[in-house]
């Protein structure tokens, strides 16, 4: 059986882009979940990290304040009832998540409280007093008990505390009572709904679980609240802040990130886990979608090309077709005259069209490059973004030949101030020239310097000789190149820096682990002092 070569043509070129556009579906399908579960993953468990010390922070807040309030003497002496009745009302006007504060006697018997509730009751058998006659005591959140009916809440649903109490000592170091208050739990669902907001704009079917020691659920989905829940994957609790796959108790897998905390400063914790969960089917949505897409776009583009080609290919064969006709004449006899055979230009025409179809799956590769370079880059900055870092850091640590690396994390200081003043517009162009700033600073070309998001930014290096001379050299560089006025829109603009840094010797600690080492450094210079250098000690993590 044989075919023109117009058919064979243009069903060739048909079944070519439509196999070439099925071979790009998968391949880039393939390449975008793995970029998108590595962003995913990092972000929800970022999310998950920075609720998780925003509780804590809270929490050691509230702490800090209580024991600054047990040092008064008027709280000491049982004959200054009344000036300590007005120094807790103050307090509970000055901090509303303070849903009651109260002093009791030597017994447990309440001799003041905000608003006069419970006053002369025996909370003597109380944890909140029992356990601090010796020492603070902070405990778990659980229902209210003797405030639930004194203590409306928003939504009429039942009370809930977290108790903090110290105990109270005279000069000579007698107990003379306890210093008990309740915490509303209302506060945590504002800390959750501030952390979540940004990230619930962009992703769909984001959840937010907190979850006790005693793997009770404490904020979550309304059916599970006050449930004991049980995770596999975190059965672990000394496991890293991280993100994986979880199988949940309702059978159904979801991008999971999630955080231990472990208390903030001298505030020992409660042991709570963060967990940030979103369903695989939302956060796979965008994959399905473009995969979809291209293999629409080539089937398209396959039918065009076919019909394209079945004209093409007709000029083509048109001058063969005729030295046919020629052929067959002459073998009947007749005197024809054998045309010009322009069979060069034939081929040229041929390949051509080749040309002109290799010329579009180039275009079509190029504009997917495009695509992933604009992945890896900072729209913002043009810098490399976090998922060109990590994949950076990712390739230095699997190669055996490297040996140790500074990660350097950078904060501008009083950046929100510049964005107050002079506009986001101003914002952005300061962060576009610190970026070249940090980028001209750079000596060595294996320097590696990336915008995380906002105002922060990192900077990998290789390590030459001494870690610590090294990087105090070249933070002290950037901190006095950042620190001289940049000149936006006709204003001299003046920033600091606070940077923070962890040495890494890449076949023992992972990326991401490193750069929250060098974030938890940093948080040490913005805490004593800012634009200046903090170095991470590991002996923290024995």
């Amino acid at each position: 059986m044989s075919i023109k070569i117009q058919t064979y043509f243009s069903v060739s070129i048909s079944l070519i882009i439509l196999t070439t556009s099925l071979f790009l579906s998968i391949i880039i399908s393939d390449k975008s979940s793995e970029l998108l579960e590595k962003e995913i993953g990092n972000s929800l468990a970022s999310s998950a990290f920075q609720l998780s010390h925003n509780l804590d922070s809270f929490m050691w807040s509230r702490y800090q304040e209580l024991q600054v309030l047990s040092e008064q003497e008027v709280l000491k002496d049982p004959r200054r009832t009344n000036e300590a009745q007005f120094l807790i009302d103050q307090l509970q006007d000055k901090i509303p998540s303070f849903s009651w504060v109260g002093i009791t006697n030597q017994k447990g018997v309440i001799q003041a409280s905000t608003k006069k509730l419970l006053i002369n009751q025996d909370i003597s058998a109380r944890p909140v007093f029992q356990k601090a006659i010796e020492q603070p005591f902070i405990g778990d959140v659980h229902d209210a008990l003797l405030l639930s009916k004194l203590i409306p809440t928003k939504d009429g649903s039942p009370l809930q505390l977290v108790d903090i109490s110290t105990p109270l000592t005279d000069k000579k170091g007698v107990f003379q009572g306890v210093l008990a208050a309740h915490l509303s739990w209302e506060w945590s669902k504002e800390v959750e709904a501030a952390i979540l907001k940004p990230i619930k704009e962009q992703k769909k079917d984001v959840e937010v679980y907190i979850i006790s020691r005693e793997d009770t659920v404490l904020l979550g989905n309304k059916n599970d609240l006050g449930k004991k829940i049980k995770i596999g994957d975190l059965d672990n609790k000394g496991k890293r802040n991280e993100w994986n796959f979880v199988r949940w108790p309702d059978g159904k897998e979801y991008v999971t990130g999630y955080a231990f905390g472990d208390g903030y400063q001298n505030y020992p914790g409660l042991g709570w886990t963060v967990v940030i969960r979103q369903s695989e089917q939302a956060a796979y949505a965008s994959v399905q979608y473009l995969q979809t897409f291209i293999l629409v776009c080539g089937i398209v583009i396959s039918l065009l090309m076919a019909v394209i080609g079945w004209f093409i290919t007709k000029r083509v064969s048109r001058p063969l077709f005729d030295l046919a006709i020629s052929a067959d004449k002459l073998k009947d006899g007749e005197i024809v005259e054998i045309p010009l055979l322009r069979g060069i230009k034939d081929i040229e025409v041929l390949s051509s069209s080749f040309r002109s179809l290799i010329s579009s799956l180039k275009q079509t590769e190029k504009q997917l490059n495009k695509m992933e370079n604009m992945a890896h880059t900072d729209f913002l900055t043009s810098m490399p973004n976090r998922l060109a870092l990590l994949e950076y850091m990712n390739s230095v640590r699997f190669d055996s030949s490297n040996g140790s690396y500074g990660v350097l994390y950078i904060d501008l200081d009083g950046f929100k101030s510049i964005n107050d003043t002079h506009g986001h517009h101003a914002g952005d162009l300061l962060l576009i020239e610190v970026g070249k700033r940090i980028i001209d600073s750079l000596i060595m070309k294996e320097h590696f310097a990336a915008r995380l998001g906002g105002d922060e930014f990192v900077v990998v290096l290789p390590i030459q000789e001494n870690y610590l001379n090294e990087i105090t050299q070249i933070s002290q560089f950037l901190i006095d190149t950042l620190n001289r006025p940049f000149f936006i829109q006709e204003h001299s603009i003046k920033i600091g820096c606070s940077m923070g840094s962890a040495e890494w010797v890449v076949q023992d600690v992972s990326p991401q682990t490193i750069l929250e080492y060098a974030d938890e450094a940093l948080y040490v210079s913005k805490n004593t002092g800012k634009n200046k250098l903090s170095f991470y000690s590991f002996r923290k993590t024995s």
